[in-house]
């Protein structure tokens, strides 16, 4: 086996004949990833990269969230994947005969095993699809039963063809499932009795009856030709055959639905198609899925991506489940793909376009990035990156764009979250990360913004570690000339129209320091009395050593309140919360009069060492990669970064928290 090592200023990349006999792979969790499944049709336990499967169909998850129940139709068993282990596949139940055989797990047998549903953590029942029977799988005595089923007229042995879904329904202990044309019927099987009796529904005689699910608590049918979903609602006697049918939504050709909270969605059985929300009515429609390069599944250009829902479901039902420990995660079965994988709804095409002036386009919770569930998902590590427009506003001069927006999975703190992520995946490691993007653009009050902000976004999303990105920036000081101060002393968060009224000696007598870093400036000519809203640039003020020390005073004040904030708050775990400001250099080659590096990056090395504010400076990884990834940025203005520019900063800052050890993953000390 071959090894080079490669390093390129701090960050180390490995690459070695098969990396997975090495350091081994973990399952992939950003926005779409695979679950399990190679690919090929065939059986194989194991690892989830190299287990087999031949036409995968239903599944169900247990109520914690650890194990992926999977319906192995064409090999004739049930398998699991275990989550919290790597995504290790395994068999629990079928010997891959098609028979209908009871026994001991490893004895049974199954005939093309289609539907799956728990009634309880150990109890599963399943739908048999060759011998048109519903099976019951008992993980604790690890015994498979076939029930004695009678209908109403007594009859035994009871069979069904064209099973379209099967539920379980913990009100009534009931299972509840529904039979295609030319059935079309919407049957209840009472687990207490095992008596099955068809439901006489109050219907649109045109209904069909498709698929269907329990949603906040009552069982939903889909109407199989025209997509609309109706809620079942049973008559007074819930053992009666009689209900009615209440219209809550519609969907397109649906194969299977699944609840998650207060929303129902569903996914299609028609090509050129994409899942979508049924209900409730806001929000309703077609939602997309992301590539990790910003494309998402409705545009026209990517129809490989579309093509993960062109399913044939006439005989191979995908299965569909919520994940109960992660907000917004689906699994999704791809039987005629032999693979498991893994959704995310996060409202991509709400946000896929990162806004020009950063808060301005902050969701409803604060954060200018995707619709990320406030729960944090388990083995997750979130960070929450704030930052003015260097982090996030991309500038491509004379360049051609595939698209006439800008990416937001271009930008730093997604290009950040797809390295981390990766890094992890392929370094075994079972943490996840997120990173969250709270913009704003320097417009007078960068300095001040992020301190009443911030610490609102923090603890609304349990955040591990925040990082304030600061940068090379003009005269962000003077919003201690244009706003009253606090009790902290630091500028209030709006402005006050009487206080512009005063005079600008009145204002900047408002503190010691900011009328002696004025009397100062003007003495030194780095003001003008006559125009006295001017200031000179930094660089010169940076020269003074007495004014240079009221600058680090007015500069470091807030983020020292902001680092104090940040790090007296706990996560939901009761670990402190990490906070690090983060010197973002500017990519341009040499020095620029304005904005040089070497001198910002001094000053706020030399603030945060005084105020004992953490600090993390990417100014010497920067210089020595910058040419090579050479160009970067702009040449004018404010030299925001391009895409290219995002990448590099992304890579510099995850080998940073890697070496820092601010973030739970490790580069390899030595290779056998």
């Amino acid at each position: 086996m071959t090894i080079r090592l490669l390093t390129s200023g701090t960050l180390m990349i490995f690459l070695w004949g098969t990396a997975t006999h090495v350091l081994g792979v973990s399952p992939m969790v950003e926005f779409n990833d695979l679950v399990a499944g190679e690919g090929e049709a065939d059986y194989r336990d194991g690892a989830f990269t190299s287990a087999m499967f031949n036409q995968p169909t239903g599944l169900a998850i247990d109520p914690g969230g650890t194990q992926l129940f999977v319906a192995d139709t064409t090999n004739n068993r049930i398998r699991v994947i275990l989550l919290d282990q790597n995504n290790l596949v395994q068999t629990v139940a079928g010997n891959g005969a098609a028979t209908l055989k009871d026994g001991p797990l490893g004895q049974a047998s199954f005939n093309n095993p289609q539907w799956l549903t728990f009634a309880d953590p150990t109890h599963l029942f399943v739908y048999d699809f060759g011998d048109k029977h519903i099976r019951y799988v008992d993980l604790a005595s690890k015994i498979v039963t076939t029930p004695n089923i009678t209908n109403p007229s007594g009859a035994k042995g009871l069979g069904y063809d064209y099973v379209e879904g099967l539920v379980f329904h913990g009100k009534e202990n009931a299972l509840y499932f529904t039979q295609g044309p030319p059935w079309s019927a919407l049957q209840r099987l009472d687990l207490n009795t095992f008596i099955c009796s068809p439901q006489s529904m109050t219907a649109p005689a045109s209904f069909t009856v498709g698929t269907l699910c329990d949603f906040q608590g009552k069982i939903c049918v889909a109407d199989r030709d025209t997509g609309e979903v109706y809620q079942v609602e049973p008559g007074s006697n819930t053992l009666s055959a009689s209900v009615s049918l209440a219209d809550i939504g519609k969907g397109d050709g649906l194969s299977t639905m699944a609840a998650m909270g207060a929303t129902l969605y569903g996914i299609p059985s028609k090509s050129n198609t994409t899942w979508m929300q049924i209900a409730p009515a806001q929000g309703a429609g077609p939602l997309s899925l992301l590539e990790i390069w910003g494309d998402t599944v409705s545009d026209e250009q990517v129809p490989a991506l579309s093509d993960l829902f062109s399913l044939d479901t006439r005989y191979l039902p995908a299965g569909f489940v919520a994940d109960p420990r992660d907000d917004k995660r689906f699994y999704f079965s791809r039987p005629n793909k032999n693979i498991i994988l893994s959704l995310r709804d996060y409202r991509f095409d709400a946000w896929k376009v990162n806004i020009p002036g950063g808060s301005d386009g902050c969701n409803i919770n604060g954060i200018s990035d995707y619709d990320y569930p406030l729960k944090k998902p388990p083995h997750t590590f979130r960070i929450l990156i704030s930052g003015a427009s260097l982090s996030y506003q991309m500038i491509e001069e004379n360049i051609p764009r595939p698209w006439n927006w800008e990416n937001r999975m271009e930008i730093l703190p997604k290009k950040l979250e797809l390295v981390l992520n990766t890094l992890s995946s392929l370094m075994g490691s079972n943490v996840h990360f997120q990173v969250l993007h709270q913009g704003h653009p320097d417009i007078g009050d960068g300095l001040t913004w992020a301190n009443y902000h911030v610490p609102d976004v923090v603890k609304k999303f349990d955040i591990d570690l925040c990082i304030k990105q600061v940068n090379p920036a003009l005269l962000e000081f003077w919003i201690y000339y244009n706003r009253p101060l606090t009790k902290e002393g630091i500028p209030t968060e709006n402005p006050d129209p009487n206080y512009s009224l005063k005079s600008f000696k009145e204002r900047a007598s408002v503190s010691p320091i900011t009328e002696d870093l004025f009397e100062r400036a003007l003495k030194a000519n780095l003001a003008d009395m006559k125009n006295n809203n001017v200031f000179q640039d930094m660089p010169y003020l940076f020269k003074n050593k007495d004014i240079r020390n009221d600058l680090m005073e007015l500069e470091g004040r807030p983020y020292e309140l902001l680092s104090q904030k940040v790090q007296s708050m706990k996560t939901s775990a009761g670990v402190p919360v990490g906070f690090e400001l983060c010197f973002l250099p500017v990519g341009n080659l040499g020095s620029m009069g304005e904005m040089p590096n070497g001198p910002y990056r001094d000053f706020w090395k030399e603030v945060c060492a005084k105020k004992g504010i953490p600090f993390m400076d990417l100014t010497d990884s920067s210089n020595a990669l910058k040419f090579t990834y050479y160009d970067t940025e702009q040449f004018h203005y404010a030299y925001h970064y391009n895409h290219k520019g995002q990448l590099l900063n992304a890579i510099l800052l995850a080998s940073e928290l890697i070496h820092q050890k601010l973030i739970p993953l490790e580069f390899p000390t030595s290779i056998k």
